[in-house]
């Protein structure tokens, strides 16, 4: 997921865990602030306009 706050771009990773390998119940949220400037070696993102 990504989204944009006060001019700035952030991309998301979400994971959950649910037990079934005995491991400890969590959930995480990560969010990484994207580069203000153009960097040649990655993609651009999908502009998101209209609905949710």
């Amino acid at each position: 997921m990504t989204y944009e706050a006060n001019g700035k771009q952030y991309g998301l990773i979400v994971a959950g865990d649910h037990g079934s390998f005995l491991t400890k119940l969590g959930d995480s949220v990560i969010a990484y602030a994207l580069p203000d400037k153009h960097c040649p070696r990655l993609a651009p993102l999908p502009s998101r306009t209209g609905g949710t």
